[in-house]
């Protein structure tokens, strides 16, 4: 008889071990983080003395979810005192405006202008952008590239931006605040036929040696200070560089 109560108590203990174990595999799991992809890009240009001047991007984001917009636009003109403007920034298909995020220029010598623009879930069908620019006088080159993204927050998306430009030394520089699983973005233009490249991965880069101005947007893994730097030559330079931050971090 002792030994059966022995045993007993044995089995017992044994399946109150079991029951914790299986309980503990059972505990409601934490919100997982999502890493930001990149889905597409793409990018178009135009140049001209008639105003608005028009250049359209057309696209096809994949499905996936918390899907992000952006769009970077460089707007540079070919003579001293020639301002540059965006007009406005729209989905043509959807008849949606996009929001701007920030712009960075430098119009005293020549102009140089670029600009970050964005929506959030943008839908999984074709769709075109269209961006309307003009200047002051002359002629004027528009650069225009759209990135869709998986994985970015929806209603927090971006850290803090940060801007810069300059009249020669032409190497778009800035250093922008972020962390790990952030994805750092810019966009850079430089006038006048200067070849950029980027320390970065490129999403489009617009170089030409001859009498084009030139423009592109890279992105970089995200850390506590990430240097967004293109190199170039001379001529006056306009950047912006933000983070993209992940949903539910």
């Amino acid at each position: 008889m002792r030994k059966i109560a022995i045993l007993a108590c044995l089995l017992f203990a044994a399946a109150l071990t079991a029951a914790q174990v299986s309980t503990s595999y059972h505990r409601r799991a934490g919100t997982a983080s999502v890493a930001i992809s990149l889905d597409t890009t793409l990018y178009s240009s135009n140049y001209g003395n008639t105003f608005p001047l028009i250049t359209r991007v057309t696209f096809v984001p994949k499905a996936g979810s918390n899907k992000f917009l952006t769009v970077g636009i460089a707007g540079l003109a070919n003579a001293n005192g020639y301002h540059v403007y965006i007009d406005t920034v729209k989905l043509i298909v959807a008849g949606t405006k996009l929001t701007r995020l920030d712009s960075s220029s430098y119009q005293a010598f020549r102009g140089s202008r670029v600009e970050l623009w964005y929506t959030a879930n943008p839908a999984s069908s074709r769709d075109t952008i269209g961006v309307y620019a003009h200047a002051t006088s002359g002629t004027i080159w528009i650069h225009a590239g759209a990135t869709v993204w998986q994985g970015v927050h929806q209603t927090t998306p971006f850290g803090t931006s940060v801007r810069a430009n300059g009249s020669t030394g032409g190497n778009p520089t800035v250093d922008v605040s972020s962390a790990t699983g952030d994805v750092v973005i810019d966009i850079a233009g430089v006038y006048f036929q200067d070849p950029m490249t980027a320390t970065g991965t490129v999403l489009w880069n617009y170089t030409s040696n001859t009498n084009y101005p030139n423009a592109g947007q890279q992105y970089k893994a995200g850390a506590t200070t990430v240097t967004m730097n293109w190199t170039s030559t001379s001529d006056p330079w306009a950047t912006v560089g933000v983070a993209l931050k992940r949903a539910n971090p």
